[in-house]
């Protein structure tokens, strides 16, 4: 049995998010089971979730953080990286043990917007992880020299 549902607000907290209900674009169906959702193009869906949440003034939850890092591809070690910090501040961002870092926050809401496609979007994505690989070396030295043509830096 398949019911469409036009009339009814559906909780989706099947996204991960505990403020997200549909008004359409869903059908319940009874099977065996019991009670299934079937999303029409999830994918739409959630690249919807996301851009609302990147546009919507005020800062992300924990949970909201995760479900845009998830819908990026990335892991937790990933995002950290790309951010210049360790995974476990990310879990903790997403658990909401301590306060998301608004810069990061903000670099976050960017990679999301341009990964949508939804504006013209510098591609961050390709030149912050081109920096974080660059920066990666962690133990590297840079000497600075002064020469003819002024200061340089030279890596040790």
């Amino acid at each position: 049995m398949e019911a469409a549902v036009t009339d009814t607000l559906y909780p989706y907290t099947e996204c991960g998010l505990d403020n997200v209900y549909l008004a359409n674009g869903y059908t319940l169906r009874e099977t065996p089971y019991g009670e299934t959702l079937a999303i029409h193009d999830i994918d739409r869906l959630h690249r919807a979730i996301g851009l609302a949440l990147v546009r919507r003034p005020g800062g992300l939850s924990g949970a909201e953080l995760r479900f845009l890092r998830v819908e990026l591809g990335w892991s937790q070690e990933e995002l950290a990286r790309l951010l210049g910090r360790d995974k476990q501040t990310v879990g903790r961002w997403e658990r909401g043990e301590s306060n998301i870092d608004p810069l990061a926050e903000r670099v976050l809401k960017l990679i999301f917007t341009e990964h949508a496609g939804a504006e013209n979007t510098p591609r961050l994505t390709e030149r912050l992880s081109a920096f974080a690989a660059e920066t990666a070396g962690g133990g590297r030295m840079d000497v600075v020299m002064e020469e003819r043509g002024g200061w340089q830096s030279r890596a040790a």
